[in-house]
């Protein structure tokens, strides 16, 4: 399957990769309700708005010229 796209899903958390992401969850990991629980939900989602914002920005450039494209990362890393 080299080179294949891979698509898993485990317990709610989702992983498209060529290389396929394990992550195991047992029952007991996560109390209901816990702060750790909180965090991780928290945390997930922060890092799918991230992805979701870079995927956005990758469809807009699509279309862009090499040059314009070149401007708009110089910019991103001119902010930084």
């Amino acid at each position: 399957m080299e080179g294949k796209l891979h698509q898993m899903v485990i317990d709610g958390i989702s992983s498209t990769s060529k290389n396929p992401l394990n992550i195991r969850v047992s029952e007991f990991t996560l109390k209901e309700g816990s702060e750790e629980k909180k965090n991780l939900y928290k945390n997930v989602k922060r890092v799918m708005k991230v992805i979701v914002r870079l995927l956005k920005d990758r469809l807009k450039c699509v279309d862009e010229k090499p040059d314009r494209k070149r401007a708009r990362v110089e910019g991103y890393h001119s902010k930084k």
